[in-house]
């Protein structure tokens, strides 16, 4: 409920707050720890996404069928796959891309969610030297 509500508010001098706040009740789906530092961080990025204009490219996407899965079997320049085991989308997109790419290394990441840098920033920071060493 208060997301619609949220979602609603047509006044310009509340519409960024509004924004801000329903970005705030989204942002923990996005993170393993509920940390209210990392909160503010993820809502306040929420709030530069046009979701109209993501939900236009995604539903143009799929009408038109888009792959490029072929394209990314072809590729063969050193890859670098990180995500957090809960990630609100799930890994079986990680682990189909690391399918495709024939040079890739899938990282799965134990209690972190979307922001692996966020949740896990050792686990990442750790990865990700390993992966250019």
């Amino acid at each position: 409920d208060s997301l619609n509500y949220l979602s609603r508010i047509n006044s310009n001098t509340s519409r960024r707050e509004a924004s801000y706040m329903r970005s705030r009740y989204l942002a923990p789906a996005y993170l393993y720890y509920d940390s209210d530092q990392h909160v503010s961080i993820i809502a306040e990025r929420l709030t530069q996404v046009n979701m109209n204009v993501n939900q236009l490219v995604f539903n143009n996407m799929q009408h038109m069928d888009f792959d490029c899965s072929a394209g990314l079997k072809s590729f063969e320049k050193p890859t670098l796959i990180l995500q957090g085991v809960n990630d609100i989308l799930g890994i079986s997109i990680a682990k189909n891309t690391h399918e495709l790419l024939p040079n890739s290394t899938l990282v799965l990441i134990e209690q972190c969610a979307h922001y692996v840098w966020l949740d896990q920033p050792e686990k990442f920071f750790s990865s990700l030297a390993d992966f250019l060493n």
